[in-house]
Formats: structure tokens, sequence, C-alpha cells
């Protein structure tokens, strides 16, 4: 079901930006970056708590994903 919605909403994203880059808008690339960035992020952070990511996060935190007890995954994300 996520894999569907994911292929739906990314070919509305293909459709949306190809419309505002040559469409009445003709936006710069990176004006349109600056557009889409913030509504992809609102997107994952949504799904991510749809599907049970950051609750998986929040109960490893104490054990193996906190800085003080072991700075690897620390490391990744800061990089």
């Amino acid at each position: 079901f996520y894999t569907v919605c994911c292929i739906l909403l990314a070919a509305l994203k293909v459709v949306a930006s190809g419309e505002m880059l040559t469409g009445s808008l003709k936006l710069h690339p990176v004006d349109l970056l600056g557009h889409m960035a913030p509504l992809a992020l609102v997107q994952c952070i949504v799904i991510s708590f749809f599907t049970g990511e950051v609750a998986s996060i929040a109960s490893r935190w104490e054990k193996e994903l906190d800085p003080f007890v072991n700075i690897y995954p620390f490391l990744v994300v800061v990089g």
C-alpha cells in the first residue's frame, strides 16, 4: 500500500514540477527546489509517523542511539 502511495506522489511531483518549470510560472530550478523541498519534508515526517519509524527510534534511543551511549549513529547523521 505504501509503495503505491509513494509512486502516485512521485508521479504527481513530476507533473507538478514540469508544469512549474515550463508552464505560465516558468520558475528557475532553484526556486522550484525551494518550493518543493519543504513539502517533501512534511510528507516524509507524516509517513514516518504512520509507519511507526518515529516510535521505533524513540524506543531505541536510550539503549542504542543516544550520543552519550554510542557516538557512531550520531556521527552518521551529522556526517
